[in-house]
Parts: C-alpha cells; structure tokens; sequence
C-alpha cells in the first residue's frame, strides 16, 4: 500500500486503513504530502476531510 494508489481510490475505508498503516509525512519523489496527492488526484472533499480527521486523531494518540 502507497500513497499515491492510495490518494487514487474512491474508496474511504482504504484511505482509513492507509492512515493508520502509512506515514502521514512521507513524501513522494516529488515531494508531494499524502494531502497534496489526494488534491492532485481530485478526491471527493469528504475524503479528504476524512484524511484530516484521521490524521489528527493520529497525532493525539502520539502526543
């Protein structure tokens, strides 16, 4: 599983599962977040957001 497969599916329970398996700060030979793949790639605006939220919950656990 990749960030940039990842950022091309419509499916949110494989963005879900890649948020808690991938790191959310990788970047790709670009230079491209996770984000900036999914606004690349033209992801419905619940799935990003989805990404965000999934993300931040992410961040508490480690805080």
């Amino acid at each position: 599983m990749e960030w940039a497969n990842v950022s091309k599916t419509k499916d949110l329970e494989i963005v879900r599962a890649a948020v808690d398996r991938l790191d959310i700060n990788e970047r790709d030979q670009r230079g491209r977040t996770p984000l900036m793949l999914f606004i690349t790639n033209r992801m419905r605006p619940g799935t990003t957001e989805r990404l965000q939220t999934c993300c931040s919950k992410r961040k508490e656990r480690y805080v």
